[in-house]
């Protein structure tokens, strides 16, 4: 397995092409989850709003190299920010923030000390 929240693509499923959706369909990411983008994290997309953030378009890659932590995942991007899943209640997962989100972002504060740990977050001032 590669590094814990590098991204590498194993998706299957639909990529979104010909969607503003990143992942439009429930897709089995490389973690063998499966992940589905959240339109109200999509702009253009119904129930959109910029105080819910916007999803990225490498989403599921992120999904797929993504730690557990109580009822939440999370994955690290090459920029350092710590993206955040959340279990949709239908047997997916979609993106539900970022501590890089231009319009909301996710405290990183409440970011857990285990999750810090597995992907090599300082443990102050990052």
């Amino acid at each position: 397995m590669g590094a814990v929240g590098i991204i590498g693509s194993k998706a299957k499923g639909g990529s979104g092409k010909g969607s503003a959706l990143p992942t439009p369909i429930p897709t089995t990411a490389s973690n063998g989850l499966s992940y589905k983008s959240n339109p109200k994290h999509t702009p253009g997309q119904q129930g959109y709003s910029y105080r819910a953030g916007t999803e990225p378009k490498d989403s599921i890659e992120l999904f797929g190299a993504s730690v557990v932590s109580g009822k939440k995942r999370y994955a690290k991007d090459a920029e350092g920010n710590v993206h955040q899943f959340t279990n949709t209640n239908d047997g997916t997962w979609h993106w539900s923030g970022s501590t890089g989100d231009k319009s909301v972002q996710l405290d990183k504060n409440m970011i857990p000390a285990d999750v810090k740990k597995q992907l090599n977050l300082p443990k102050k001032g990052w």
